[in-house]
């Protein structure tokens, strides 16, 4: 069996046309800054299924298993998302994160709770997205992928 040159000129030209994108795509994504999460959920099986899926949209994660745990650093740093384990006082504190400065308390919130009635509460503190539990990582993608989108800096 004898293979064209010309066959083999264009896969050679094809692959090098495909390495440059790759290279291109791969030095656009260094040159952008990292995005930050703010994970605080005290359940190590859902902290775990959170961290995943957060991770999986590009997030570097930091970790806190309780909002006392998670106030000095979500008071100094300006964090791209905040996924927080909603319990009835959980509002109060989403209502100290969006009063901090806006440059450290405009990120997108993420409440994920076992209680529907929380929902209300929360998004009127300033929530911006809820998972109710038993959250499933197809469930958390696609509101992560809903209030990601209307955010996303490309």
């Amino acid at each position: 069996m004898q293979i064209s040159n010309a066959s083999n000129d264009e896969d050679e030209r094809a692959v090098a046309a495909l390495l440059d994108a790759v290279s291109f795509i791969t030095t656009a994504l260094r040159a952008r800054p990292r995005r930050e999460a703010l994970v605080v959920i005290s359940c190590p099986r859902l902290s775990v299924l959170t961290q995943r899926v957060v991770a999986a949209f590009g997030f570097q994660i930091y970790t806190a298993g309780s909002a006392a745990e998670a106030a000095p650093t979500a008071a100094s740093r300006r964090f791209d998302l905040i996924v927080l384990e909603a319990n009835t006082a959980a509002a109060h504190w989403i209502g100290r994160i969006r009063a901090l400065p806006e440059h450290l308390g405009a990120a997108p919130i993420l409440a994920v709770s076992g209680q529907e009635d929380l929902r209300e509460a929360l998004s009127d503190a300033g929530a911006d997205g809820f998972v109710c539990e038993p959250v499933t990582p197809s469930r958390m993608i696609d509101v992560l992928a809903l209030l990601l989108g209307a955010r996303a800096e490309i």
